[in-house]
């Protein structure tokens, strides 16, 4: 079988090792409860890597259960670093080569959906093991193939990628029942980690993720299903309003400012304005060519491929299936201009058979227009009436500046009164219909989501951000590196190991003058796993 690398230097790897033991422990507590700590999903590169080790240790010092990393295939580097902290190792591939009654179940469940002639739609509502794992089933198809939607699954590609994540998961499930879950810590809520999840909840396990910015509890529904990210913020963001209002929505006005700037966010967010052409209004129309009589609709296009339920269980086969319903409904809505604004990072997500492009060329009459990647999204400001999404950053973004938004999905801006949000498809079907009547942001509502975003997007109101001396050190190690070479990164490994040695020697340098259980990495470990403690007989 072959070996999974660890791109750092072995000696770097070893050293950082030995100093996280010396300071957090290197005993593992053996039988009983488990930390699982999965990495099926993390590229190993040290800085997302070390606070997932260091919070599990923390929760380790404090529960008593022993720690266990998992990923994909034997990897002999890390299971030597992260041995040495006391962390046993978990290799999937290693588990599946010697579990055949777990391959069997897996090729009969998997002979049921193709026998049955799936769609994509009825494998969003498949079970297995009592759980819904058809979303994260059909997410990782598309993220991991050329394709852009599913409307079967009697694909070669469907096949194989169900079949082997239906394996591991009873194959894991029979590991867990063996070595019962007391945490799992995830990372993305998506894919087969989010099926990975549901495994480990039904089996009694605390969910949490701990990346280098933020600890984050994570839940399901009354279905069984993930409880995304945007729908967990809102919760919080509900609260936090109901607390300061539209006390601090000045203090969004910079923000803003930054994110149209292409200053602030995300690499992947960055890239819809920074470095781009900002148009007027008349030169939008002039540029595309509107009929300035209409009022301009843009529809914020998302990426096919990634995450495609990351809005809760929208009435929507995928992102895919979404837009070209609505470009569908476009043609026949003739008193507006339609602009289709595809997303900037589209093609760091594999998005080329069956394009944006193509689907546009499809449908394309005198009054839908495509704005190309050239101009900043910042022109939107300048030129947007009505915006239409699912849930994206957009939505959220330009209400700021008074654009109201038509939205398909749970997001955190959700429920705040200032955008437009249909319950199934016939409502939304309806609401484009009649888009031309939807009036501007009212002060109040413009006020209400400038308050919304700073609140979501400012450290400072949230209790889970991790602040403290040696996160910022991690995040900044980081960002020491240019925006191309992260891009670069995310685009494939080349060059992981090399920013993997220049983190890992300045990581150890820090530690060599400080002690890591003072780190909040660690000390919120602690609180979680003393808290578990004090609930479990």
């Amino acid at each position: 079988m072959r070996e999974e690398s660890f791109p750092v230097n072995e000696k770097l790897a070893q050293t950082l090792g030995d100093i996280c033991a010396r300071q957090l422990g290197s005993e593992n507590a053996g039988e009983g409860k488990t930390i699982y700590i999965n990495l099926s999903m993390v590229r190993l590169q040290t800085c997302f890597v070390l606070p997932k080790l260091i919070y599990a240790k923390g929760l380790a010092k404090e529960s008593g259960a022993k720690v266990v990393a998992i990923t994909w295939r034997p990897n002999s580097r890390w299971k030597k670093m992260v041995g040495s902290m006391g962390i046993d190792c978990l290799f999937l591939e290693e588990m599946l080569k010697s579990d055949i009654p777990s391959a069997f179940k897996s090729m009969v469940k998997t002979a049921g959906l193709v026998l049955g002639n799936a769609s994509g739609e009825k494998l969003k509502e498949f079970k297995a093991m009592g759980l819904p794992v058809g979303g994260p089933l059909y997410e990782d198809i598309i993220r991991s193939s050329d394709l852009s939607t599913l409307r079967t699954v009697r694909n070669k590609t469907a096949i194989r990628k169900i079949l082997h994540i239906l394996w591991m998961l009873y194959s894991l499930e029979r590991y867990i029942k063996n070595h019962p879950p007391l945490f799992f810590i995830a990372d993305d809520l998506a894919y087969h980690e989010g099926a990975m999840i549901m495994l480990f909840k039904k089996y009694g396990a605390s969910v949490y993720n701990s990346s280098w910015e933020a600890e984050e509890l994570i839940e399901t529904d009354a279905n069984g299903r993930i409880i995304r990210r945007g729908e967990m913020a809102n919760k919080w963001l509900k609260e936090k309003y109901a607390q300061y209002g539209n006390s601090v929505a000045e203090k969004a006005d910079q923000m803003i400012k930054d994110r149209f700037a292409g200053k602030s966010g995300r690499d992947i967010d960055r890239q819809a304005f920074k470095g781009k052409k900002v148009l007027s209004r008349e030169e939008m129309q002039e540029y595309l060519g509107l009929d300035k009589e209409k009022k301009n609709v843009v529809i914020m296009a998302h990426t096919f491929t990634d995450a495609v339920f990351n809005y809760g269980d929208i009435y929507f086969r995928d992102y895919y299936d979404w837009l070209e319903k609505t470009l569908k409904t476009a043609e026949d809505v003739k008193n507006v201009n339609w602009i289709l604004k595809p997303h900037p990072s589209r093609k760091l997500y594999h998005e080329s058979a069956d394009s944006i492009e193509d689907m546009f060329a499809r449908h394309k009459k005198d009054h839908l227009f495509m704005l190309d990647d050239s101009i900043s999204a910042e022109s939107i400001r300048n030129i947007a009436d009505v915006l239409v999404t699912i849930g994206g950053n957009a939505g959220g973004e330009f209400a700021c500046v008074g654009i109201p938004s038509v939205i398909a999905g749970k997001t955190y801006y959700s429920g705040f009164d200032f955008t437009k949000e249909p319950r199934d498809y016939n409502e939304y079907e309806k609401q484009l219909r009649d888009i031309a009547d939807i009036a501007p942001l009212t002060e109040k509502q413009t006020d209400t989501a400038k308050s919304v975003f700073y609140l979501r997007f400012t450290d400072q109101y949230n209790e889970y951000k991790y602040l403290d001396e040696f996160a910022l050190y991690v995040r900044g190690l980081y960002d020491k590196f240019s925006e191309e070479v992260r891009r670069k990164l995310f685009e494939s490994d080349n060059g992981t190991e090399n920013m993997n040695n220049a983190i890992t020697e300045d990581v150890i340098k820090y530690a060599k003058e400080h002690d890591l259980s003072g780190c909040e990495y660690y000390l919120r470990g602690v609180r979680r796993g003393k808290q578990r403690a004090l609930q479990t007989p």
